[in-house]
């Protein structure tokens, strides 16, 4: 899968010139744990919402097409969205008030710490990757790398922890929607 793909990039990255580590090595495989766990959410978002390898054919005998939907709707997600939205788990009263009644109740919290710790990780990987990928004057270490890596593979685990958590769920439908989906109907 390429969220796995992603990820053993970044490792190797992280590792590669064992003496003295290239600044774009270090770059390329910050930005590669961003990918790894940014594409990890849709494909367990599309697996949630759609079935695994969701795909229809068409009717005509003589030319059958075969379509596959999941890859398609994998291409709906988009950064920013996924940034905010996961703000919104990693401090839910920060969340628009339709979806903040989805996620607490005064001070308590709907939202299991692990998955915190996905929404969190996410937003935190992704300032690392914009970092790495336009800052000119950013340097990093090999150990800084090193936690970077650490940090998507600990959301990998997580993800596995959640899956088929109810809020988990709602995490990922709203990764893909927004809060525009959540409106009171009186």
């Amino acid at each position: 899968m390429l969220h796995d793909d992603f990820l053993e990039l970044a490792r190797r990255l992280a590792e590669t010139d064992a003496r003295r580590p290239r600044a774009i090595n270090l770059r390329r495989a910050t930005s590669a744990a961003y990918y790894a766990v940014f594409h990890r959410l849709i494909n367990d978002a599309v697996r949630t919402l759609l079935g695994s390898g969701a795909a229809v054919s068409t009717t005509n005998p003589n030319s059958p097409q075969v379509l596959r939907i999941d890859q398609v709707a994998s291409r709906w997600f988009n950064h920013r969205q996924m940034k905010t939205v996961s703000g919104w788990f990693d401090k839910p009263h920060t969340a628009p008030k339709t979806v903040k009644k989805l996620l607490e109740i005064g001070q308590d919290s709907f939202v299991p710490a692990e998955l915190r710790g996905i929404a969190g990780q996410f937003v935190t990987l992704q300032t690392q990757r914009h970092a790495a990928d336009y800052d000119p004057g950013l340097k990093l270490t090999r150990t800084e790398v090193r936690q970077v890596v650490q940090q998507a593979e600990d959301v990998f685990g997580l993800c596995d922890r959640l899956a088929g958590h109810p809020m988990y769920r709602l995490y990922q439908l709203l990764l893909l929607a927004g809060n525009g989906i959540v409106t009171d109907r009186d």
